[in-house]
């Protein structure tokens, strides 16, 4: 896994630079620095949930330039990062239209390629049969209630070509967990169970990730872990969710420290403060059983 993770490593690297570039290149373009999604990159381009999984989905992605690349995902800067790097055929999607006028504000002022898209995955993928090459999606599956999760993998594979790939993340832990929370507090739509608790999202272990994510068409080819070496003991807070260094960083004298240059809107100082913890406790792994399992990254291959 040292091989892997040293990978990883790297494509976090060239996804930094290749973000740093576009932050401060439009730093005094008004229209783009105002948007929403530009002001949060420029403190947190990845926040520290995301600094092991974005780059990971890089490498088991493998896109190459020319490919027809769709990204369903909530966090929507590897798709940045691709159109920024010369990959000609990217399109962004989500079931809701929050980053649209963003994006456009990116293609108008800074030339930035890629399609928008609005659409419901677990309805249709609104493309022809064995369009794409490569599909990811980040973030995204585990919050759709009820089955959505597998209706959403099968217009995944219709619209992938034959012997595509794609690259599904999901949290993970050693035990299948639902996280039911006391208040909507999120922007995606979902449902309420009998006692007024809404669903979150689910937290996948092996045996769920293969009920849920086989389906006709695709084969599970390859499933790694981002774990951590807990700060705290990881458990669910009173309002259902579940706690894990996403929401310790502060505990890290030195991070503490650092995020502290936030208030003086220093660009990039929240990130440097999670990116830190990041190289001190993420770690990769294929040991389903490992408990400090975090997110699991799946790379699925259609069938000929």
């Amino acid at each position: 896994m040292l091989n892997i993770l040293k990978s990883v490593r790297l494509n976090q690297k060239n996804i930094e630079e290749v973000i740093a570039a576009f932050l401060f290149k439009n730093f005094f373009n008004e229209n783009v620095r105002k948007t929403g999604h530009f002001r949060q990159w420029l403190q947190i381009p990845m926040n520290y949930a995301r600094i092991m999984e974005i780059p990971l989905t890089m490498l088991l992605l493998d896109a190459k330039k020319e490919e027809r690349i769709l990204d369903i995902s909530s966090p929507k800067l590897l798709a940045l990062y691709y159109s920024l790097s010369g990959y000609t055929s990217v399109v962004a999607a989500d079931m809701e239209d929050y980053f649209i006028n963003d994006f456009e504000i990116f293609k108008k002022y800074s030339g930035l390629n890629i399609e928008l898209k609005v659409f419901d995955t677990t309805k249709l993928i609104p493309y022809p049969e064995n369009y794409f090459d490569k599909i990811f999606s980040i973030s995204v599956l585990e919050h759709i209630p009820y089955d959505g999760d597998t209706e959403a993998l099968k217009q995944i594979l219709r619209v992938l070509k034959p012997s595509g790939t794609a690259v599904i993340t999901l949290p993970a832990f050693s035990n299948y967990i639902e996280e039911w929370i006391s208040s909507k507090s999120f922007y995606w739509k979902s449902v309420t169970n009998a006692n007024g608790a809404v669903f979150y999202q689910r937290r996948y272990d092996l045996e769920s990730i293969h009920s849920r994510l086989s389906v006709n068409g695709g084969k599970i080819d390859k499933i790694l872990f981002v774990a951590e070496r807990p700060i705290k003991q990881p458990g669910l807070n009173p309002e259902g969710r579940m706690l894990h260094n996403s929401y310790y960083i502060d505990h890290v004298i030195f991070s503490k420290y650092l995020k502290k240059f936030q208030k003086f809107q220093i660009p990039l100082s929240a990130y440097f403060a999670e990116n830190y913890v990041s190289h001190k406790c993420h770690y990769i792994t294929d040991d389903h059983s490992d408990v400090n399992i975090r997110q699991a990254v799946i790379k699925i291959k259609k069938d000929w």
